[in-house]
């Protein structure tokens, strides 16, 4: 809070990271036929990091998948569907930290 410019910055690229994984994780559903608003991939991202804010296991595996597909439920996309889109993003994620 010291440095406004700083903080600026900050929530710039905090905007920036959600929307964009909101844009991955709408674009992943279209392509099963399951069109997201933003605001259904931004609850479905909340509810996700609310599910994994207590690390249980190695990289949230499993965890994250079922807190990812309930979320989406809550968009009207069955729970077998969103565990699959959920474990695809998921393994974006991953792959991204591994290159």
């Amino acid at each position: 809070m010291r440095n406004p410019k700083a903080l600026s910055f900050s929530l710039a690229l905090g905007i920036l990271s959600w929307s964009t994984e909101a844009l991955i994780l709408s674009q992943i559903a279209a392509f099963f036929g399951f069109p997201l608003s933003t605001g259904a991939s931004l609850l479905g991202l909340a509810i996700l990091n609310l599910g994994i804010s207590i690390p249980i296991s190695i990289a949230n595996v499993g965890v994250f998948e079922a807190s990812l597909a309930f979320g989406l439920s809550q968009a009207s996309i069955p729970v077998e569907n969103g565990m699959i889109i959920a474990a695809i993003h998921h393994f974006f994620q991953i792959a991204g930290v591994m290159t």
